[in-house]
């Protein structure tokens, strides 16, 4: 069974309160629309676009069609801890 839509992962509020400490700007963005990220995440001028997984939980369809469909360019990140979090912003950027 999957998380329900608009539920925070587990992990959410750990990496959140990492990725602020460390001086990353967050927007929690998954209850806005089944599909889209979790988070957005802007690192000196650097967005992130980061989808919050458990250990071993791969996108959903909706999530894997967002993916497909945003830009190419832009940087997209499924994350499970807070160390690929902060992989996925501050030490992509640095």
């Amino acid at each position: 069974m999957h998380r329900s839509w608009g539920k925070p992962d587990k992990n959410q509020a750990g990496i959140v309160a990492a990725l602020r400490k460390a001086g990353v700007s967050v927007m929690i963005t998954a209850p806005l629309a089944d599909g889209q990220p979790d988070l957005v995440c802007s690192w000196r001028g650097h967005v992130t676009f980061m989808e919050l997984k458990q250990p071993g939980k791969k996108l959903r369809p909706r999530q894997a069609a967002w993916v497909a469909a945003w830009d190419p360019f832009a940087h997209f990140a499924v994350v499970e801890t807070i160390q690929d979090a902060l992989a996925a912003t501050i030490r992509r950027t640095s």
